[in-house]
């Protein structure tokens, strides 16, 4: 969660207007087990509107896939090591870029 949000803190260091967000996370069991992870919003404001604190829970006994063998954590999310390849796809909006999709690929999965 650290490493997300300094990579989300870089994103709007250029931006204008209060950016700030508080994101509780942690365990618990959700009522839902084919969901790995549930965002709920707790408040809301600004201009434009946007979620200002959050709640991100983790599935503590998840229904997994047969062929899921479960949660990943990424032990370095500063360097990407897990990762062989990373490919970003933009498109130009005429206002700037927008990021429309992002393909990493684990390198024990392309083994």
């Amino acid at each position: 969660m650290q490493v997300a949000a300094e990579n989300w803190e870089r994103v709007f260091s250029s931006g204008n207007g209060n950016w700030k967000l508080t994101i509780e996370f942690g365990w618990a069991r959700l009522r839902d087990v084919g969901l790995y992870a549930q965002e709920f919003m707790i408040k809301e404001a600004g201009s434009p509107s946007r979620i200002t604190h959050s709640c991100v829970l983790f599935q503590t006994n998840p229904d997994l896939l047969p062929e899921v063998d479960g949660y990943f954590a990424d032990p370095t999310p500063r360097d990407n090591f897990e990762y062989s390849n990373y490919t970003a796809y933009t498109v130009n909006m005429g206002d700037g870029w927008l990021n429309i999709g992002r393909i990493s690929v684990n390198r024990r999965a392309a083994r």
